[in-house]
């Protein structure tokens, strides 16, 4: 086995974890509760087993999975072009990940309800005044400690992108225009755009891009816990944890998820990343028809 071939089964293991291990928070949550046939058989549509719905939404765990399959395997594609690119003498390609968050999407997991129309408009606009091309996801988290005192969790929309240039990427003037907007506002003194260069890979090895691309796809198997800096007790970071991610909780994410359809919550900005956005939703469309991930 090559190396290029082992960093691939090692992005796409990583991602098929994180769907394995959601599904068994959800359904020991569901196992608990006293339901009718009916409900069961709903309940496995919706996590895409046995039998799925018409529309493919984001709690289809079997086509999440197989979407970011798909999404790895495309974004290594167009990372090799990006190299091959710039073996031939032309300009190069800068990719980084962005994470953006905002406070206006943030919701009570008692009320779930995630606007991603409103999300992917912000986003998108961000990334075009940059000039920069991209690939977007909106991801659900539970932040688990917060509220607190009886008032139920927050569910945080937040949103990863993979985003590209033929220029470098200024990072730190990025952040300030979105800081310094009115439109952005996050709570809990986090910026709402943190950007992150990406490290140099090669056509041999693609571990970089590859992992960023099943980060962006990963199922929601862990929550985060907001920590106050030590040097800003104001300012919080957060931090990946299951502690207080209760399978009762990870239901609650499930049904807010059995709303958003997967194909909205994915995609596209500036000519090159709708391009490729599109490449994945052909690819998806064309696996779903054959039946190939149930």
């Amino acid at each position: 086995m090559t190396m290029r071939h082992l960093d691939g089964v090692c992005a796409i293991e990583k991602l098929r974890k994180s769907y394995a291990e959601f599904e068994r928070k959800v359904s020991r949550a569901f196992d608990s509760c006293e339901v009718s046939e009916k409900g069961r058989l709903d309940f496995q549509a919706i996590i895409g087993k046995d039998y799925a719905r018409e529309k493919i939404f984001r709690s289809d765990l079997r086509a999440g999975l197989k979407a970011g399959t798909i999404f790895v395997s495309l974004m290594s594609k167009m990372f090799g072009r990006s190299v091959e690119r710039a073996a031939r003498g032309k300009q190069g390609t800068y990719f980084a990940l962005s994470t953006f968050i905002n406070s206006d999407w943030n919701c009570s997991d008692r009320t779930a309800a995630i606007n991603i129309q409103s999300i992917r408009n912000k986003v998108s606009k961000s990334i075009r005044d940059a000039g920069l091309n991209g690939i977007a996801v909106i991801e659900v988290q539970a932040l688990t400690n917060y509220p607190e005192q009886g008032k139920g969790k927050t569910l945080m929309a937040n949103v990863h992108a993979l985003v590209w240039a033929r220029s470098p990427i200024d990072h730190a003037a990025w952040e300030r225009a979105v800081a310094q907007s009115s439109a952005w506002r996050a709570d809990f003194g986090c910026p709402p755009l943190v950007v992150q260069g990406l490290l140099e890979d090669s056509l041999e090895d693609r571990s970089n891009i590859e992992r960023v691309a099943g980060y962006l796809m990963k199922a929601p198997h862990d929550a985060k816990f907001r920590k106050p800096q030590k040097k800003k007790p104001e300012h919080f970071m957060f931090q990946p944890t299951q502690k207080g991610y209760s399978n009762r909780l990870a239901l609650r994410i499930l049904e807010c998820l059995a709303y958003l359809p997967l194909f909205e919550m994915v995609f596209g900005v500036g000519p090159e990343g709708i391009c490729w956005c599109n490449k994945w939703r052909r690819q998806l469309r064309c696996v779903s028809a054959d039946g190939r991930w149930r």
